[in-house]
């Protein structure tokens, strides 16, 4: 696959957190700060999109706010904005950290040295109203911002809006649990 390509697939959102959870955790912890992880019972288990795009923004965001950390952490919160028809929902994800807080040109700089490697310079269109811009992957959108105040730490918003998926459910027809679906396929 060219680099740079959307990888369109349903994925389980509450896994690709729990990676990230894993993957940050060990970073927070090895800098003896926290990491704190909060999903909505509302969010989608099931969606689909650009499972590798998105990892890349949450991780590189979160790793920029921890390296960027030295007491405290960062805390991380999934929430559903809105789901529409029940076949397209919006994702909040936001990156909260106990930084110093950095100034204006810092967090611009931080949102295109993260965004600019996964975007491949040409789904990334730069917002000079916000900081931050979109990311358009097929049919996940992704907007990205972010804002900080010295002393106060730094917010980075991750909105995703994408399908939500069912999944396949063929292989229980009949059966009333996964050992028997099992057994009647032997």
């Amino acid at each position: 696959m060219k680099r740079g390509s959307v990888r369109k697939q349903t994925f389980d959102m509450r896994q690709l957190i729990a990676r990230l959870g894993i993957q940050l955790g060990m970073k927070a912890n090895a800098k003896g700060l926290y990491l704190d992880i909060s999903c909505a019972e509302s969010m989608p288990r099931y969606v689909k999109g650009d499972l590798q795009k998105l990892h890349d923004i949450i991780s590189r965001l979160g790793n920029s706010s921890l390296e960027n950390t030295e007491r405290g952490g960062l805390t991380i919160r999934v929430e559903t904005q809105e789901i529409l028809e029940a076949q397209d929902c919006w994702l909040e994800i936001s990156l909260t950290d106990t930084s110093s807080g950095l100034i204006h040109d810092r967090i611009e700089d931080i949102l295109t040295e993260q965004l600019q490697p996964i975007s491949q310079g040409r789904s990334f269109l730069k917002q000079p109203q916000h900081l931050g811009g979109h990311l358009l992957a097929d049919s996940m959108e992704i907007i990205v911002s972010g804002r900080s105040v010295p002393g106060w730490g730094a917010l980075y918003l991750v909105q995703v809006r994408f399908p939500v998926e069912v999944p396949s459910l063929r292989l229980f027809e009949g059966h009333h649990t996964f050992r028997e679906a099992v057994a009647g396929l032997q």
